[in-house]
């Protein structure tokens, strides 16, 4: 008898031990994961906290936005800067020796006179002057610009959300926090910017082309007319100077006469060439080499205005958006 006491006994305290447990269970249950219904309240709470957060530090939030444009905006002009910088140092000086030589004389004219017959936009300009590896460069600098500009990004995200979140209670809102942070994350979109940047890498080199190569083939047009009309009087006079040289060969006269002609004149075009050359590279070479610099300096200026623009509407917009996201975040958890 005392036994199927005993054993009762057990069973019935086993049995309230285990409904405590669960009943405990089901309380944290209930306290940690409430219901839609009863976190309404709480969302309700929280938008007002959110909202209000982002109106009254919005002049904060700007601050830190334009800090964080400027910060980028040095960062792309050093990039810009040294890109440039290196190829007027190390390319100018080897391009323009290269254009006041007797074969790069007539590469440039056979380069314009090909384009001009092809209509086609020749990358040789770019490959003697900007270097061959130009638009290699440049869409690394545009990379590092992108890195640069996602950085300070995620940065100023990170800003936003605790100026939102400011004075709200992390331990009570803190799963509501949680998936607003989860959910405005998601939206959170860099895109935009690489879209812009990759642009403006791609119409680098062809924009600069159309403001050098003016410059360089009309040079190259004047110098060669000057050429032309001093050849036509010097090929005459090297044959004349030739054909009396061959009257001294005696009865081969025949032979050396022509050939001695044909040799003078030849010298002379090519000492008239080299004479040209020289004579334009004396006068002209310094004036061409600012020119060139002026144009490099020019589209430098350029480059890094469009390139800051881009960064400035793209992170005034993300900004923006991050902003909104963190209002319809929480809202939408009312609904």
């Amino acid at each position: 008898m005392e036994n199927k006491q005993g054993n009762w006994s057990k069973y019935f305290w086993g049995t309230i031990i285990i409904l405590l447990s669960l009943q405990f269970i089901a309380t944290m249950i209930v306290y940690f994961y409430p219901s839609h219904e009863e976190s309404k309240p709480k969302a309700s709470i929280l938008e007002s906290v959110i909202v209000k957060n982002l109106k009254q530090g919005e002049a904060k939030i700007l601050e830190d936005q334009n800090l964080s444009i400027n910060k980028i905006s040095k960062f792309s002009d050093k990039q810009i800067d040294d890109l440039f910088d290196d190829i007027i140092n190390k390319n100018v000086d080897d391009f323009l020796d290269f254009h006041y030589s007797f074969i790069g004389n007539y590469a440039e004219l056979g380069i314009a006179l090909r384009d001009k017959i092809l209509d086609e936009k020749s990358d040789d300009y770019m490959k003697m002057l900007l270097g061959e590896d130009f638009s290699t460069k440049l869409s690394l600098v545009m990379t590092n610009i992108q890195n640069q500009y996602s950085k300070q990004a995620k940065e100023h995200f990170n800003f936003i959300g605790k100026e939102a979140t400011k004075g709200a209670d992390k331990i009570l809102y803190k799963d509501l926090i949680s998936n607003i942070e989860k959910d405005v994350q998601k939206k959170f979109k860099i895109k935009g910017i690489t879209a812009s940047l990759y642009s403006l890498s791609a119409m680098s080199a062809a924009i600069l082309l159309k403001k050098m190569v003016p410059v360089i083939v009309t040079k190259g047009a004047l110098k060669m007319a000057v050429k032309t009309s001093t050849k036509i009087a010097g090929a005459i006079t090297g044959a004349e100077a030739g054909a009396v040289t061959g009257s001294i060969c005696g009865p081969l006269a025949w032979i050396c006469s022509p050939v001695g002609a044909v040799v003078g004149a030849v010298i002379t075009y090519v000492g008239i060439d080299v004479a040209v050359n020289k004579a334009d590279e004396a006068l002209n070479r310094e004036t061409l080499k600012k020119q060139i610099i002026q144009n490099i300096e020019d589209y430098k200026i350029e480059l890094k205005s469009q390139t800051n623009n881009s960064i400035k509407v793209n992170f005034h917009k993300l900004s923006d958006q991050t902003r909104q996201n963190y209002k319809k975040s929480v809202r939408e958890m009312l609904d």
